[in-house]
């Protein structure tokens, strides 16, 4: 490379760098909720991190880990102290990496990011997700350093004093394996109470594969949705849009129309629509029922209706009958 062409980069590179500095000035804005940073603010910040931290450790990231008070906090503490044990005891080994890798996430993500709080938000896990794994393995150091010291008592005397330590440390052991696991089946159980899950778009898609004849096109109503989201909003649609892609689906996406009387797009092949809109598109087409879904969490509308306070929509699959 000679110099004038060195000379046409640099402005370039400059103007690139520059560039990225403003997206990441953009992004962090947004991390940040315009938020300005003062040492108030990143103690509450960091307070929240290390909440979300011993929370996400004890298996209960998420405000629908409901329970006594004094049961969260038992969790949330009881790891969050074996795992600063571990980190200690791994630093006294010359081993300052475990150490290292928590604090510095701890200390650095209050700087840029204000999107959590807590057991408030369970997307906010992400944040921290890197350093469960160093977290998880202090405590084990944590137990199988006390294990270790627990051999070191001698003597007949104290024979009962070790069995009453081992007796604690597998108590402990079992607490750390355990609690987490509960919490995390008793969030399932919430979810799918709540129907937050993707059981209906797994099973329309399966419909779809089973039904497809080779070369037969997909139409998708625009009013797909999730039970717990408004209509054509959540996710459901584009899902399904995504999944033929995948399996190589021909596809479109129609709006129907409000009534009977309006004039309906041509369809052909499969048609998947949102549950309140099966009668109506048996009114505008001559349609083979398929399969109607039931509400993801395997229970009858009704019964989810009343608990949840959300009418379940159904997914309707049908075929176009020429």
């Amino acid at each position: 490379m000679n110099a004038s062409s060195a000379e046409g980069v640099a402005p370039l590179a400059l103007a690139a760098f520059c560039g990225h500095v403003d997206a990441a000035r953009v992004v962090l804005a947004d991390y940040t909720h315009g938020e300005g940073l003062s040492l108030p603010v990143y103690g509450q910040r960091l307070a929240k991190v290390m909440r979300l931290m011993a929370d996400s450790l004890g298996g209960l990231p998420a405000d629908f880990s409901q329970g006594p008070p004094s049961k969260v906090t038992a969790v949330a503490a009881g790891h969050a102290l074996l795992t600063l044990v571990g980190l200690v005891i791994a630093a006294r080994q010359a081993n300052w990496l475990p150490m290292l890798v928590v604090t510095s996430l701890v200390l650095l993500l209050p700087l840029v990011n204000a999107s959590y709080d807590g057991l408030r938000d369970v997307w906010a896990v992400r944040y921290i997700t890197p350093v469960l794994v160093a977290c998880y393995c202090a405590s084990g150091l944590a137990l199988s350093f006390a294990l270790r010291q627990s051999a070191r008592f001698k003597g007949v005397q104290r024979a009962r004093r070790v069995l009453m330590t081992r007796i604690t440390l597998a108590v402990g052991t079992l607490f750390v394996v355990v609690a987490p696991l509960l919490a995390l089946g008793d969030y399932y159980r919430r979810m799918e109470r709540s129907g937050l899950t993707n059981s209906l778009y797994l099973q329309t898609v399966a419909v779809l594969r089973t039904a497809r004849l080779p070369g037969e096109p997909v139409t998708l109503d625009s009013s797909l949705h999730f039970p717990t989201s408004p209509p054509g909003k959540g996710g459901l649609l584009p899902d399904l849009e995504f999944a033929s892609r995948v399996y190589d689906w021909p596809r479109r996406t129609i709006a129907l129309p409000r009534s009977a009387d309006s004039v309906a797009p041509p369809i052909a092949g499969l048609l998947v629509v949102d549950g309140p809109n099966a009668a109506l598109v048996t009114q505008l087409y001559h349609l083979e029922p398929i399969a109607a879904l039931p509400y993801p969490t395997g229970e009858s509308s009704a019964g989810a209706a009343s608990r949840s306070g959300i009418t379940p929509p159904l997914v309707q699959v049908f075929r176009a009958v020429r």
